[in-house]
């Protein structure tokens, strides 16, 4: 009896940090403030085990009253990004309020309202479904990820959960720690001191996890990798167009 009661004080006297922190939008840990969002293109490369170039993605940036929109189009087959996708969000808390996915012949909108979610998804030749389910809590879109690690606490060994909600997938958690900093070699050669966070996708097989590296006075993102397998290590990092262009230019002589 008294090792379980010493347990039990142990329990209690543990520190908050020990405790898992689940960012739901307005989540009083993120740092909201200062975030920007801009139009860019990203370049998708395989760094090892050869370099070589797997395509691009696209951002549009639009602002519609308080809201920002935010629609990707990416083009990066070879290391299995393709689609359309526009989500809707409220830049002062995070919280979601339309998204849009269409890869192929599979569509789907998704409407967020708090707790409620409601939309329909469709697949192939199957006619879309029509759903409408009450949450136990908000969650933020898939694509939103990126974003909530350049909101996070920069905190060697902070951890947290972010839920997120799509048509497709319904919920799925994402594990999100920040790592600490790290030096991060840019695709012109340069180097800058990064945060990284480490975000997993819960019950996805394979390659998922990702890192964010973010800029720690800015909260710019100026890289994601991933490795789909042991040796291979895949690179997401903005560039200009005349980068872009170089690069090109460069590959075809």
């Amino acid at each position: 009896m008294r090792s379980l009661v010493l347990a039990a004080l142990a329990l209690l006297a543990a520190p908050a940090m020990s405790q898992d922190v689940v960012l739901r939008p307005g989540h009083p840990d993120l740092m909201i403030d200062g975030l920007t969002f801009e139009s860019h293109t990203e370049t998708v490369r395989a760094r090892t085990p050869s370099a070589r170039d797997l395509g691009t993605i696209t951002h549009t940036v639009t602002r519609d009253g308080a809201n920002v929109t935010v629609a990707v189009d990416a083009d990066a087959r070879q290391a299995g990004n393709t689609g359309e996708t526009t989500i809707t969000f409220d830049p002062s808390t995070l919280a979601p309020v339309s998204r849009q996915r269409t890869v192929g012949s599979s569509t789907g909108p998704t409407t967020y309202n708090g707790t409620n979610v409601s939309g329909s998804y469709g697949r192939g030749a199957w006619a879309p479904l029509a759903f409408d389910i009450d949450l136990r809590a908000p969650a933020v879109a898939p694509e939103m990820v990126p974003i909530v690690a350049r909101a996070l606490p920069f905190e060697g060994g902070y951890t947290a959960t972010a839920p997120t909600f799509s048509s497709e997938n319904r919920v799925r958690d994402v594990s999100m720690t920040v790592i600490g900093q790290e030096e991060f070699t840019r695709l012109d050669g340069s180097t800058a001191s990064v945060w990284a966070i480490e975000a997993t996708a819960v019950a996805t097989r394979g390659g998922g996890t990702r890192r964010y590296l973010v800029d720690g006075s800015t909260r710019e993102l100026l890289a994601a990798t991933v490795s789909p397998q042991e040796g291979a290590l895949i690179v997401t990092e903005p560039v200009t167009e005349e980068a872009l262009a170089a690069m090109a230019e460069a590959e075809a002589s």
